[in-house]
């Protein structure tokens, strides 16, 4: 566990909180799009993101602090009760029991939806930065992203969101979502805490799961490099949906990227569609001999155990199958990846 740090204020009493210290533990805001995120920064930071017709002066806020914290002075920002949020708001929470303090800075974003189908998102060759996101900006915002990174918007923490807003998908025809989403520096597989969502709604209230990514989903996230030249991961979208919503609801350590998000009619047709599996694994449970079969050429196979260690890895294996037979009992992660570098995941049981 990191230590805590803290800046003495020498000539003062007050001390303030390092970039590893506490902040608010949870923020919501009635009928917004994302929960807070909360960053750790100095200054902090907590970013939500609302409807374009959200009434920002009448913002009904939730949340919580961590232990033995309290705000400087309540009643900038009451708890569980109305706030004007219009302008954003900046409070001071403290700690009276080391007499430490961090300021926080409250942003509330506007997403204004695109105004028409197809539409397309996507960074390629560009640094997001904080100010490429305004009031103005049309069909995303986000909440908690890191910015200063290239070509991607970047996850580093649990609760961070990228969201889109587009026309309501009507009923005639059928549409799709296609994006990338690879993980970075470790595939998800060897980290059984990740959790990263991606969800659609109609209204922003109620939300349908895509996509729920795990260590043990199927298909999983894995390291991509580089980046893949066409989006890997399609949805099938409903009726009157209008916002799809990416988020990092638990980090395991690892950073997520997301880009190439497209909102298209036609049916899903990326090579991950979550309906579509292109490999069979058999048999499963396996004592001797592990085949696979596919319709795409397959350059490699690795096996993991579910701590994270590989075990094996057999390039361009034989229709044959190989032999597993030496491995220990137990529980294994199987990632098949493809010529054109697309990764499939499943599990299988050695007897």
């Amino acid at each position: 566990m990191k230590a805590k740090i803290f800046t003495l204020l020498f000539g003062c009493a007050m001390i303030t909180f390092g970039s590893i210290a506490q902040n608010f533990k949870t923020f919501t805001i009635d009928g917004a799009l994302t929960i807070g995120s909360i960053r750790n920064t100095t200054p902090g930071a907590v970013e939500v993101v609302v409807p374009n017709d959200f009434d920002l002066t009448k913002c009904v806020v939730h949340y919580t602090l961590d232990a033995g914290l309290e705000l400087k002075d309540p009643t900038l920002l009451p708890n569980d009760a109305i706030s004007d949020l219009s302008s954003g708001k900046t409070v001071t929470v403290v700690n009276p029991e080391i007499a430490a303090e961090r300021v926080v800075n409250i942003v509330v974003k506007k997403i204004n939806p695109a105004t028409s189908l197809p539409f397309s998102v996507g960074f390629d060759g560009v640094e997001l930065k904080t100010a490429d996101w305004t009031s103005a900006t049309v069909g995303w915002a986000y909440a908690g992203i890191e910015t200063g990174q290239k070509a991607v918007a970047r996850y580093g923490n649990g609760g961070v969101s990228f969201i889109i807003g587009f026309p309501a998908i009507p009923a005639e025809g059928v549409f799709a979502v296609d994006y990338n989403l690879w993980s970075v520096g470790s595939d998800f597989s060897v980290k059984p805490l990740s959790d990263f969502k991606v969800q659609a709604s109609a209204d922003g209230l109620v939300w349908r799961t895509l996509a729920n990514y795990t260590a043990t989903s199927d298909p999983t996230l894995t390291t991509t490099s580089p980046k893949p030249a066409a989006p890997i991961f399609s949805h099938k979208l409903q009726v009157g949906e209008k916002y799809v919503l990416w988020v990092y609801s638990t980090r395991d350590g690892i950073n997520v990227n997301v880009d190439d998000i497209t909102v298209r009619q036609g049916v899903p047709t990326a090579i991950k569609d979550m309906e579509v599996a292109d490999v069979s694994v058999y048999p499963n449970p396996v004592q001797g001999t592990l085949h696979l079969t596919s319709k795409k050429e397959i350059a490699k196979v690795m096996l993991y155990s579910l701590d994270g260690q590989q075990v094996m890895q057999v390039n361009q294996p034989s229709t044959n199958g190989f032999d597993v037979q030496h491995l220990v009992k137990g529980i294994y992660l199987v990632k098949v990846v493809f010529a054109d570098q697309t990764v499939y995941t499943t599990k299988v049981t050695k007897k």
